[in-house]
């Protein structure tokens, strides 16, 4: 469906139940995807290998600028995924959420590390994961840290 639309530009999909295998054919629409800018897929039990093909996928996107994939149990397996991919593919991703995901600050820091190398993402969101040092990210201004919460 997303490979070959044309028309659509918001998504939204929160609480559908997707899986990792739903996550991975929408991450192969979203390859070759010109036209979604918007996709909400929170709650959809997509897991670490879910969020791995996502941040994937938007390495040959050009359309996308906000995701929302909180509460997927994505874990630092997807932080660290998805900072790959914002450090040296991203070039429309300006909103992330990845709120609610058990990233810890292992997690936390690959982002802040590949948020240094990235100025395209305004915003990333990780409220209610496993971070306690807020401090460590704090020299990131780019980053609005939105209900930054445990």
């Amino acid at each position: 469906m997303l490979k070959k639309n044309k028309v659509l530009e918001y998504l939204h999909l929160w609480g559908a139940k997707i899986g990792p295998l739903g996550a991975s054919f929408i991450g192969d629409g979203l390859k070759e995807n010109s036209t979604l800018k918007s996709l909400a897929m929170g709650n959809n039990d997509i897991a670490t290998m879910g969020a791995h093909t996502l941040a994937k996928s938007l390495r040959d996107n050009s359309a996308l600028t906000f995701l929302d994939i909180s509460e997927n149990e994505c874990g630092d397996g997807g932080a660290l995924a998805f900072a790959d991919t914002l450090k040296d593919f991203n070039r429309t991703l300006e909103h992330l959420d990845l709120s609610d995901n058990e990233i810890t600050e292992f997690g936390a820091r690959c982002l802040a590390r590949a948020l240094k190398e990235n100025n395209v993402i305004t915003e990333l969101t990780l409220a209610y994961n496993k971070i306690t040092e807020k401090e460590n990210m704090n020299e990131h201004k780019k980053i609005a840290w939105i209900m930054f919460g445990n």
